[in-house]
């Protein structure tokens, strides 16, 4: 029987543009297995961004410079990457530039970055003032785990040393490469509620102006505040290369489905319920380890 549609109606669209990449890391999220094609990506990004705003998203996007005609397209701000595509490849910076992007937002992980990266930490801080000296702005996504998720006031503090403007702090996901990893890693909800009491003390010590501290929504609910929102599904999807539609980055494999594109829209299967209690990544993914 055919499923009833309707069309979507909410506000992103994050496209999973590429699963190739030039490292692997042990934390790694993605489960899907495909890359757009340049003018493939192009066509369909054009389209939905003269409805909902458009992201480009992916294991290593920069990987692609046929990439940047839609980054430029879809006015996008920031994009992320390992870092490793500049290695002996300065100059790519000026057409990451010219292609309108602002901000580079790079994985580094502090105390935990050489068990589950491959890139240098040498590297990486040598990049981030090569990025800042070339007037781009810098964003660092760190994942943490229960191996250093109380340091995060450290690494807040280097961020400020080094002139970074942003850190974005990221839940280890139960998923894609992240399954072979012990179970003890991940956070459990006392964790998280700790968590929570930290990133909130060192937003009081560390005006926003000096260093905006974000975190994902695949922490879940903190319960002590009122303003927990998971648009997974609803306000955003995640598109994949196979046009298949799901409710967020971290839930791209077939039994999450919720949709497809077609022809310039995305449609919404009417079966897909909708919660907004917790994190639906973390629900699907953590909760079962206890």
């Amino acid at each position: 029987m055919e499923r009833c549609v309707r069309e979507f109606n909410g506000k992103l669209v994050f496209i999973m543009s590429c699963s190739d990449c030039n490292t692997k890391c042990s934390h790694c999220y993605l489960t899907y297995n495909d890359n757009f094609d340049g003018s493939t990506l192009f066509r369909v990004a054009s389209a939905l961004s003269e409805r909902y705003e458009v992201r480009i998203n992916g294991s290593e996007p920069l990987m692609h410079r046929e990439y940047l005609q839609t980054l430029a397209k879809v006015k996008q701000y920031s994009v992320m990457t390992n870092g490793l595509i500049f290695k002996n490849n300065i100059e790519y910076i000026e057409d990451i530039k010219a292609a309108g992007i602002k901000e580079i937002a790079i994985s580094y992980h502090f105390d935990l970055h050489e068990e589950i990266s491959s890139v240098p930490k040498e590297f990486l801080i040598e990049l981030f003032q090569i990025l800042i000296d070339r007037g781009l702005r810098v964003r660092i996504n760190c994942s943490l785990s229960k191996r250093n998720f109380r340091q995060l006031r450290e690494y807040c503090a280097f961020c400020v040393d080094h002139g970074i403007q942003k850190i974005r702090f990221t839940n280890f996901l139960n998923q894609g490469e992240a399954r072979l990893l012990e179970k003890s890693i991940f956070l459990d909800d006392n964790d998280r509620i700790e968590f929570f009491h930290l990133i909130d003390i060192v937003r009081t010590e560390i005006p926003k102006e000096v260093l905006f501290i974000d975190r994902c929504g695949s922490f879940g609910r903190n319960h002590k505040k009122t303003n927990f929102y998971c648009g997974g599904g609803v306000n955003g999807v995640a598109l994949a290369p196979n046009l298949k539609v799901y409710p967020c980055i971290f839930l791209v494999q077939p039994e999450y489905e919720i949709g497809f594109y077609d022809n310039g829209k995305i449609y919404i299967y009417n079966d897909f319920v909708y919660s907004n209690e917790e994190c639906l990544a973390l629900l699907s993914l953590n909760k079962s380890l206890g």
